[in-house]
């Protein structure tokens, strides 16, 4: 899926469809009742996942999203809408940008940090201080919708969270950028059904996200990026008679990885799967340690060999530059700056056995024979594809 296109699919599917029930919805009759359960409904769903799941994110842009509901159900003033749009961005920004950490991550302490601030913002308005904001202004964010500093408070995290989620394919970045635009909608809309809809549509897009990061983690290798063993396994179990299915390993990197250190192997197997995952056609996945399995569907043998080959060529032209482990030391037997370090160039190959599988022919039959042919590769020499017999 193209990148730009997985920005809006998803999360950004479901804050449309708000907007769609938002726009048609009030000609259907029990819409406004729809309205008033629905923000409720997901909050409670999404706490629950969250909850069983240890999303500390997840919790931390839900319980706000809470408060905007509790704001739009108590018909709270448009000046609070400044404090809204600062706290969000304080939340939204930290929600997609960190790492899940489970409870007491720094998303937790971002969505303190955020109802502080707007608490210190209702207790300005309460006392009288001049926090009114002014009119939409006619400059360049009229198009918000909303006062200029509000607009400026939204934009910033609707620009990191998509630039976060363009650079990591991160579910929840990308659920936390949808709640972003759901509650610039909730904060324009003077509807109180609509502003109700879009808050759900905020929260779904926060649920959403957390399901697909929770997939991602059980579907998805955490070191390289490829779809894991159980996706492999899955998509086994579906293929076809005809597809070809090949079994690719690093060449000697037992011994790589004890001479250089698994930093740097783990480099070597990340280089390898962005190698693999760029075959033309072909569906890379990571099998286990250093094995990887491409499938080809709709392919003849010669073709994915052709192809495989041209995969394995890209792997052999990378070089790897790290310290020699005989690097020189300096006075006292310190180990001189790294500028000063010696350094040398590292090849990596791959060998690779490819099979055909048969018509009935279990999953596990033909990886084994892809094993056979890769294994025979290796006995040939290694750094180089050869295919199953038979």
């Amino acid at each position: 899926m193209p990148r730009a296109l997985s920005l809006i699919i998803p999360e950004g599917l479901v804050v449309l469809a708000a907007a769609l029930l938002v726009r048609f919805g009030g000609a259907v009759e029990g819409y406004a009742q729809v309205a008033e359960w629905l923000p409720p409904m997901l909050l409670l769903a999404g706490a629950g996942i969250g909850w069983r799941y240890r999303r500390g994110r997840t919790l931390s842009a839900l319980v706000f999203l809470a408060v905007v509901w509790a704001w739009v159900l108590g018909g709270a003033p448009f000046e609070l809408r400044m404090g809204l749009a600062a706290a969000a961005a304080v939340v939204f920004i930290t929600v997609g940008v960190s790492r899940e950490r489970g409870f007491g991550g720094p998303y937790t302490w971002a969505l303190v940090a955020g109802l502080l601030l707007l608490a210190t913002w209702v207790g300005l308005i309460v006392t009288g201080y001049p926090t009114r904001a002014a009119p939409p202004v006619a400059g360049p964010f009229r198009w918000t919708g909303l006062p200029e500093p509000e607009a400026i408070a939204l934009l910033i995290p609707v620009i990191v969270l998509m630039v976060t989620s363009v650079i990591r394919a991160d579910g929840l970045a990308q659920g936390a950028l949808w709640a972003t635009v759901a509650l610039w909608g909730a904060l324009v809309i003077e509807d109180r059904a609509g502003a109700l809809v879009l808050v759900a549509g905020g929260a779904g897009a926060v649920v959403t996200g957390t399901l697909e990061s929770i997939f991602s983690a059980a579907y998805r290798d955490a070191l390289t990026g490829l779809p894991s063993r159980r996706a492999l396994d899955e998509r086994l179990a579906a293929l076809p008679a005809g597809s070809v299915v090949a079994m690719v390993d690093v060449d000697h990197f037992k011994q790589f990885n004890d001479t250089h250190g698994h930093e740097t192997g783990d480099q070597v197997l990340r280089m390898v799967a962005w190698r693999l995952a760029e075959v033309r056609d072909g569906e890379a996945y990571r099998y286990g340690g250093e094995e990887f399995t491409l499938i080809f569907q709709g392919l003849s043998l010669k073709e994915a060999l052709a192809r495989l080959d041209a995969g394995r060529a890209a792997v052999a032209e990378n070089r790897f530059t790290v310290r020699a482990s005989d690097r020189p030391r300096g006075k006292g037997g310190k180990t001189k700056r790294a500028r000063d370090i010696v350094r040398h160039g590292l090849a990596v190959t791959v060998s690779i056995g490819a099979a055909v599988r048969g018509e009935g022919e279990a999953p596990a039959a033909v990886i084994r024979r892809a094993d056979e042919a890769l294994y025979a590769a290796k006995e040939a020499g290694r750094d180089r594809v050869l295919a199953a017999k038979g």
